[in-house]
This record gives C-alpha cells, structure tokens and sequence, in this order.
C-alpha cells in the first residue's frame, strides 16, 4: 500500500495508513456550496406618468395597486406587446432608445428559466376627498442565476465520485441518506443533479413517494438534450430532498455586524485615512496595496471600456463566436461588462463599493470559461479575433490577478475581519446548522447505524460554518491549506479565516469513524475541506466542451481526533442559542421529489 508523508497531499480515500486502517467508516455528513450560476443581471425603466405612450405599461398592472411579478415566457410577452404599442403611440428621443433597449433584454433573456419581471406602482399619499393617484411607475427585468452547463455536470460527477468512495470505505453509509437543500432554485438543482448520480435507486431504502413534484420552468426552458437533466419521467424510481428554510436559507440575523464590517472594509479600497485601515494579510508578490490596485483596475477597465466600444462599432460581433452557451449572446455581453464600467470607472473614488470587486472577477471568470474567444476578440485593441491567439499584451491576465486578489481578500472578510467578529456573524448565521451536523453525528455514535446527510446552501452559510469550526479550538493538522490562486504559508489556523474562500462546489465533511478495542467500541472524527471548482488562472486553463473546472480535491483539515472532544469543541457556541433560536420551524418542511438523471453520452454543450 502506497503511503503519503506529507499532510499537504490529500490522501485518496481508500489509501490510509496501518494506523487508520482499522477504523471503520460510521457516517458522513458533508455541507455543500451550490454549483456555478450565470451571471445575474437587471435593467431599470421609470415611466413617467401622464405620458400617453406610457399607457400600455400601466394597463399591464390590471388594476392592482401593489407590485406584480411577471415569470411565465406568456407573461414577459405581454412586455414586449407594451414596447410596440408604446412605440406606435410616440415614444420618441431618450425615451424610445430606452424602449429599444428593453425590447432587445426582453427577447434575448425571455427564454431564460430566471428571467422575470418586476412592475413597481407608486401611488400619492391619501387625502380627504381625493383618490389615490398613480404617480410613477418602474420596471425591472431580472435575468441569469440559473446553473450553467458545467455546474451541471460538475454536481454530477460529485455524486458519482462521492458513490464510489463510500463503496469502497462502507457501503451501508448509502442504504441511510438523508438529503437537504435550501429553498433556492441553484441550490435544490445542484443537489437534485447530485442526488440522482449519488443514489442507489434500486435499494429498497428508496420506495417511490405518493405523488411527484411539477418540474419546474428551470426544467423546461432552454435545455440541452445531452446535459444532466431536471425532468419527470414517472416509469423510475425516485428519491426525496427535504428544504429546510431555517438551516439554509440566507438570513439578515447578521446585518447589522455585516454591515459595519463592510464599511471598514471600503476604507480598506478607498483612498485616504490609511490609518483606519484594517490590517489583512496581502500577498507580497502583489506590489502594491489594495487601493493601489483599485486604481490600476479602474484605470484598465477604462481603456477595455474604450476597445470594447471601438470593436462594437468596427467588427461584426455576430461572427466573432458562432456559437453561445447558458443562453448568452454579444448584447447581453455587451450589457453586463457595460454595468462593471459604469460601477468602476463612473463613481468617485471615496464612494466606490468594495463588492463590485467580486462581481469583476467573477464576471472575467465566467467569460473566460464559457465565452473566451469574444472576449479576447472584444478587447484586442487590434480589433481582431483570433480563437487561438490571446492578446499578447496580457492586460486581461492581470486584470484578472488583480481582480481575484481583490475578490479574495474582500469576501473572506465580508463575514468578519477579526476572529471575535467571525465567530459573532457564524453564530447569527449558521449555528443552527452546526447543531444539527453535531446532533448527526451523535445521533450515528448513538444508535449505531450507518448514514450519510448531505445539506446544499448557499455562499454566507457554508462560509461561516468554516468559520466556527476554524474557531472552535479544535487542532488543526494541515496549517499550509493553499489560498485559491496563490499560496500562502500560514502559521496559524486564525490565518487560514483571513483569506480562505469558499467558492462554488466547495464543501466541509465530518466523517465519523468506529472501531473494536480491547475494551468496547472506540469512536473518533475527521475533518476535511475542498475549497471548490477553480484554477489558478482561468484565462489560461484548458477546457474541453464542457467548459468545466475541476473541483479541488478535499484537504484534511484534521487528524482522527476523539469523538468526545470534537463534539465538546464544536458544541461550545451552543450556550448562545436563544429559546427561540432552539425552537425550530412552525411549519411542515416542503418535500421535493428527484428523479435519476441521463448521463450524457455525447456531450454538445451549446445550444
């Protein structure tokens, strides 16, 4: 058997040493992140009242007085009716550009599962004797947060793997699983998709339910045929997930410590009162501090603003790249890398908004994966579009370093810059579902069965649930986990909360081990953590039709520590639930059905 000497290779789970090798696997509860989304993006239309060609919006409202929420495609449709008829009855000048602008979102985003329509009324305030007016009246189209294709496959190759590793360590983890989600669309698509390559779904533990759930729009609309898929098909067997609002949904508990840390967290971009500034670990091999590197982004994006705008007007963009995939074309291109400009290069300094920065680098990211060869064809100041060839002045590589620099150092910190701050916000946040991973694992020590609980959440509660345990005292064997794109040697594990980042796919398991001592049963548990799906530079990656990142493998973050003082360490911040806090949800929790889901053969990603 092949032994690893150093902690800081992760050991495949089937490789232990003659130390562990008698320990038995008993459970496995695991917290995941969602799988990548699309971008999410919306356009904001006031239509002044009293203007005749404004009428048809307003007729849109039927008479209701509060605002509507317009989803179904036969809906959105009567949007785009509206800009016709508001057309034909004299929109003209600024107003009939804003119409345009509108009628092309609408038809390039209305087949898109999360596009929809908000239309806010503003009525006059209530006198004597005279009746509420409509005084304004503002649209919003909201589109994108749908899972891409390589989110798709990505959860599907997570439950695969994950089926496999567990056969090999016990297979009667898997006759005994529970399923959670949160009540976000992403969220309960990843761990349908993940489910369906996870279950064995001819064990009789899986009996199909009473009745099944309606696929939802996400199902339906713009699908490809190859790509795991969301579908009915009643002749299988399936299998439950159970949302549980309160444990993973996001909650505003937190709000107020968040917000304080984020306006510490603009004096840290933000020119002037360097001495306010926190102290942050930052990587030395940047050169420069953080503020120093917001200038240089707004001064870059101000050139890419100029090139892309030039390359608009001068190249047939429809040609660039023939084919889009996640719904995407030039325009919606055009628009959101439109709203990153104005965010960056049209505020002043002293108000710029420290979380534009992750939406910078998360938007390069997703570009560079998905639509690589507009974007090294919109911003080559050349104006040519070479799929092969990236620009050789390499200003989108460090417009990306220095985005993603910044978006680490800004969202590890989101949810507390000292360690007192990050337990507070944990607390707030996730300690409900760090009881209920405790009570998991006592629950499998207790009656002796093996299990497998799997929760799917969100960003804030994955991230902060990393953040009790790293502040739990527990010792922590691995000191040297990597940050995600340049590595770090840390000497403590207070340094690991300072810049890890718990991006997408990313997910912490406790595993709870057993085995037969000369005196009774012995019981211990590991920890570990995969930091999620990326690469050191996105630009520069590989990708197959897929456009598909690796998931990082998982890292110890512990040794096999005692049963007892695990569940002690990690149980010290339940003194601060409230009997409230303890007194759970009043309502049923919602059951949704999941179905298998085909394993693409050929693989024609965009469509």
């Amino acid at each position: 058997m092949r032994l690893s000497s150093s902690i800081d290779r992760p050991l495949p789970i089937a490789e232990m040493s003659t130390q562990e090798a008698i320990w038995l696997l008993k459970a496995n509860v695991t917290v995941f992140r969602h799988a990548d989304r699309t971008p999410k993006q919306k356009l904001k239309f006031n239509f002044p009242i009293g203007e005749s060609w404004t009428q048809p919006f307003v007729t849109l409202l039927n008479g209701d007085k509060e605002e509507i929420i317009l989803r179904e495609k036969d809906q959105l449709s009567l949007i785009a009716i509206a800009v016709d008829a508001a057309k034909g009855l004299g929109a003209d000048g600024e107003e009939l550009t804003k119409l345009t602008q509108l009628s092309h979102a609408l038809c390039s985003t209305i087949d898109l599962p999360e596009t929809k329509a908000q239309l806010k009324p503003v009525y006059s305030k209530r006198q004597a004797g005279h009746v509420k007016k409509l005084t304004k009246l503002t649209l919003v189209l909201k589109w994108g947060g749908e899972l891409t294709h390589s989110g798709r496959y990505r959860s599907r190759d997570l439950g695969e793997n994950m089926k496999k590793d567990l056969s090999i360590m016990n297979r009667e983890v898997l006759h005994n699983i529970r399923i959670f989600t949160s009540s976000e669309r992403r969220v309960i698509a990843s761990a349908e998709i993940f489910a369906a390559a996870l279950l064995d779904l001819q064990h009789p533990s899986y009996s199909a339910p009473i009745s099944t759930a309606t696929p939802s729009r996400s199902a339906e609309v713009g699908s490809n045929k190859n790509l795991p898929q969301l579908q009915e098909r009643p002749s299988q067997t399936s299998s439950k997930l159970v949302v549980r609002k309160d444990l993973l949904d996001d909650s505003n508990a937190a709000g107020d410590l968040m917000d304080d840390v984020e306006e510490r967290l603009k004096i840290l971009l933000r020119p002037g009162e360097p001495e306010k500034r926190p102290e942050l670990s930052w990587p030395e091999s940047m050169g420069k501090e953080p503020v120093e590197v917001v200038k240089e982004v707004i001064e870059l994006l101000s050139s890419f603003r100029d090139i892309m705008r030039r390359n608009f007007e001068t190249m047939d963009v429809d040609k660039i790249q023939e084919r889009w995939c996640c719904g995407d074309g030039p325009w919606l291109f055009r628009e959101r890398w439109e709203k990153l400009f104005k965010n960056f290069c049209d505020v002043e300094r002293k108000k710029f908004d420290p979380s534009r920065v992750s939406e910078l680098y998360d938007t390069i990211k997703y570009c560079a994966l998905h639509h690589r060869t507009f974007l090294f064809a919109i911003f080559n100041e050349n104006g040519q579009a070479d799929p092969l060839q990236p620009p050789h002045d390499r200003k989108l590589h460090k417009l990306y370093g220095w985005a993603k620099a910044l978006s680490d150092l800004v969202t590890s910190q989101e949810f507390g810059i000292e360690p007192d701050e990050k337990e507070e916000i944990g607390v707030l946040t996730s300690l409900p579902l760090l009881q209920n991973v405790v009570e998991d694992l006592e629950a499998a020590r207790n009656n002796g069965e093996s299990s497998l609980t799997l929760y799917f959440t969100k960003k804030s509660h994955i991230q902060t649930l990393v953040n009790l345990v790293l502040l739990s005292g527990l010792p922590i064997a691995n000191r040297c986990i990597p940050e995600l794109d340049y590595a770090v040697a840390f000497e403590s594990h207070l340094s690991i909360l300072t810049l890890i980042n718990m991006i997408l796919q990313s997910h912490i398991t406790f595993e709870l081990y057993e085995r037969n001592h000369g005196r009774g049963k012995e019981y211990s548990i590991k920890l570990s953590l995969s930091e999620g799906a990326h690469a050191s530079n996105a630009l520069d990656s590989n990708l197959d039709v897929r456009h598909s990142l690796n998931v990082q493998p998982q890292r110890k973050l512990t040794q096999h520590l005692p049963y007892s003082l695990v569940i002690e360490r990690l149980s010290k911040h339940f003194q601060r639930l409230t009997d409230d806090d303890d007194a759970g949800p009043d309502t049923p929790f919602e059951t949704i059905v999941t179905l298998p889901t085909p394993v693409a053969s050929n693989i024609d990603e965009a469509q």
